[in-house]
């Protein structure tokens, strides 16, 4: 659901994230919802949508970067 995407975002804000990474399977950023959601932080948190998301986790991981995750255990379908 897309509103799962920008509560994400808003209470990675409020816990003092410095940025979101998602990979091409992640709800579109851009979908009305997903904007209205954030209540205005995707405004406020830098984000990366990556092809290799295991990869830049490994090199983010790699340079000592503390990395959090989360899934709903979905398969990427394109």
């Amino acid at each position: 659901d897309p509103g799962n995407l920008g509560t994400m975002f808003r209470t990675g804000e409020g816990a003092g994230i410095s940025g979101v990474i998602m990979d091409k399977c992640t709800v579109d950023i851009y979908n009305p919802k997903t904007i209205r959601s954030t209540m205005g932080s995707i405004f406020r948190v830098p984000f990366y949508i990556t092809e290799d998301l295991h990869g830049t986790l490994g090199q983010l991981q790699k340079k000592g970067i503390r990395v959090y995750a989360g899934t709903s255990g979905g398969q990427c379908m394109l």
